[in-house]
């Protein structure tokens, strides 16, 4: 808009757009804050290091991002670009979960790097021992992979695939569930965690990826590396071992969610950049 003028901008996926970014920089006026996510710490860390030398403040989408800026330059500014819930989350939660069995939720792309595999071979370890449901939202390339992993390790019986369904059902999905896993990676910020944790699910997610530091492993939900079927199975079974810690963990997740929808979230940003 013709007279304009921002008081700071953002710049997302900065990497490619970086030579834009410097050519429009006189015409802003105001600092201008690079916003790192995976891709653009995965190329070149001299073109990286000139970003952030060319900044006051530089942000990152989770900590493994911010951890490879500082590996570059030790002494940059840097701080964590929280993504946010949306703004009608504390409707989401619909009180305490009364289920039949241990009922797990994914939603989500069936694409490799959500290791959805990972979740089932997870729970086909306490096959034996407990009962659960796992009810999968999505669709992708990986789905029949999944179906036929499920056959293999007999609980195919236990696993639903809903397919691609209205966002209003997958709330719903995760209103009325115990738990939500997801073993993903690499991960930006995974909005659904977000989300499940403002249904109260037990949230389970991934060590180092962008839901660590929002999730607090123990506190509000477990962390686990995203490739572990072994941590991934001891996080799940925690449902049952220590019930008491999981309640706490699914309150205080609700909780977390509150305080941080996108109106808040904006404001965090806009605050780190500008203090």
């Amino acid at each position: 808009t013709r007279g304009f003028r921002p008081d700071v901008v953002f710049a997302f996926f900065c990497y490619d757009q970086w030579k834009v970014i410097e050519r429009l920089r006189p015409y802003f006026g105001c600092p201008i804050v690079p916003i790192f996510h995976n891709c653009d710490v995965k190329f070149s860390d001299k073109q990286v290091g000139k970003i952030l030398d060319a900044s006051p403040v530089s942000g990152g989408v989770s900590r493994r991002v911010l951890n490879k800026l500082h590996g570059i330059r030790p002494d940059a500014r840097t701080f964590m670009c929280y993504g946010g819930a949306p703004n009608d989350v504390s409707a989401y939660y619909t009180g305490e979960k009364h289920n039949d069995v241990f009922s797990v939720v994914y939603a989500g792309m069936l694409i490799p790097l959500k290791n959805v595999d990972i979740t089932l071979q997870a729970l086909s370890a306490l096959k034996d021992t407990y009962d659960f449901r796992f009810d999968i939202y999505g669709e992708g390339e990986e789905e029949q992979n999944l179906k036929h992993l499920a056959q293999i390790l007999g609980i195919a019986d236990r696993v639903n695939f809903h397919g691609k369904v209205p966002r209003d059902e997958v709330i719903a999905a995760m209103g009325k569930a115990d738990c939500f896993a997801m073993a993903s990676s690499p991960e930006t910020f995974g909005l659904t965690y977000l989300e499940a944790m403002a249904c109260g699910c037990y949230t389970i997610g991934s060590r180092g990826e962008g839901i660590d530091g929002v999730m607090v492993d123990g506190e509000n939900g477990k962390l686990g590396a995203p490739g572990s079927v072994e941590e991934l199975t001891a996080a799940l079974e925690l449902y049952f071992t220590q019930p008491e810690a999981v309640r706490a963990m699914q309150r205080k997740a609700v909780e977390t969610a509150n305080g941080l929808t996108e109106e808040k979230a904006a404001r965090m940003m806009l605050e780190d950049a500008l203090r």
